[in-house]
């Protein structure tokens, strides 16, 4: 019993529901992601919400920001098909500590690093 409990603890530690999406390659317009992927936004992509980073204010998705790709999101809602979709084109990214700018008031801010989605529209890679 110990056992069973322990391995469902572990696969729920290591996300078991991200694993295929992190071994995908990701392909948009004739560029291919996959997760480990060093990307920068290149054009304003809307806001970041405080319960993405943990600040108590939206702030901007601008050129420039860097972080790493962790995975392709899956918005296929039709749960027949959801398993079956490798057209990701919306990802999870790992966003480094940097600044930011709010929303509205452009205030500069330091956050840590956190985990947010993003479409790939708005990303180019960068670097190894």
């Amino acid at each position: 019993m110990k056992s069973k409990i322990f391995f469902i603890c572990l696969m729920l530690a290591i996300g078991i529901g991200q694993v295929s999406a992190q071994k995908q390659t990701m392909n948009w317009k004739g560029q291919s992601y996959k997760a480990g992927d060093k990307v920068k936004i290149t054009k304003r992509a809307g806001t970041f919400k405080p319960e993405d980073t943990g600040y108590s204010k939206e702030v901007d998705a601008g050129p420039g920001q860097v972080g790493k790709i962790i995975g392709g999101v899956n918005t296929d809602t039709d749960s027949e098909h959801s398993e079956k979709n490798t057209n990701f084109n919306v990802v999870e990214v790992q966003w480094k500590k940097q600044t930011w700018k709010e929303y509205n008031t452009g205030n500069e801010v330091e956050l840590k690093s956190f985990k947010a989605s993003i479409h790939l529209d708005y990303l180019e890679k960068v670097g190894k």
